[in-house]
């Protein structure tokens, strides 16, 4: 019998808080003073406790494997933030979304990492980890601009345009477009003027047919009452198209 063994190296621990930096507070933690992380890394980690609040831990681990390659992840784990318990019954969209946000803030970083890891504590004592592969992340990154195209047609209120972008496969999701485009319409003036999306997170998941698709979830900002908004798509299709939207998470 082959034996294997995995390696867990973990280094680079901070605690940061959504609360400002007093003068002369130091960076804690035994390993903090032996890995730097970048300018873009910090700018993600900021973001994040930006978007959440609450505190948050982070780090790099390496496993070492002798019968595959080794992996090098970035690790982030989330509590004390009432914005993630809040969102505890989908919680995959916030675990997601930590995941995302470090993400898009990287450069040449990208290359340096396999995963990116999120966990999140909540305040019952409950925890959820996920984990994300670059080429995953990077498939997301691609796609969320698509969503805004989307989002663009809905702040000029060129409803009928979206119709352009809707592929129905009635294997996946059935529905009319001229209906779902005519509802678009009939809630705008509740809703009022749109201005941006705020990503809220992501799923991968398979049909029962097999076909992988994304699930991007977030908020239109309005004027005068903000919606959800999410978008179920083909995160391996080039094309701008997507297979349905709806006005929920």
């Amino acid at each position: 019998m082959k034996l294997s063994f995995r390696l867990s190296l973990l280094f680079l621990i901070f605690m940061y808080s959504c609360k400002p930096k007093h003068q002369g507070e130091k960076k804690t933690g035994l390993f903090s003073n032996l890995v730097s992380i970048t300018d873009n890394e910090d700018k993600g980690i900021k973001e994040i406790i930006a978007f959440y609040g609450g505190y948050c831990e982070y780090g790099v681990e390496k496993k070492i494997y002798t019968d595959k390659d080794n992996e090098t992840n970035f690790w982030i784990k989330f509590s004390k933030s009432t914005t993630v318990d809040s969102l505890a019954k989908v919680a995959e969209l916030p675990g997601s979304n930590i995941a995302y946000i470090f993400y898009k803030n990287l450069v040449k970083e990208k290359s340096n990492y396999n995963q990116i890891k999120s966990e999140l504590i909540f305040s019952d004592g409950g925890t959820m980890k996920f984990s994300y592969t670059i080429p995953q992340l990077e498939k997301v990154k691609f796609k969320i601009q698509l969503v805004d195209k989307i989002v663009s047609l809905i702040k000029n209120k060129n409803f009928k345009d979206i119709k352009n972008y809707l592929i129905v496969d009635t294997a996946l999701f059935k529905y009319d477009k001229d209906i779902l485009i005519s509802n678009l319409e009939k809630v705008e003036p509740e809703f009022g003027n749109a201005s941006d999306f705020i990503p809220y997170g992501f799923t991968f998941s398979k049909a029962e047919n097999g076909q992988e698709i994304l699930h991007i979830s977030g908020l239109i900002k309005r004027d005068k009452q903000s919606n959800y908004f999410s978008v179920n798509l083909d995160p391996n299709s080039l094309k701008d198209e997507i297979y349905s939207l709806n006005y929920q998470l």
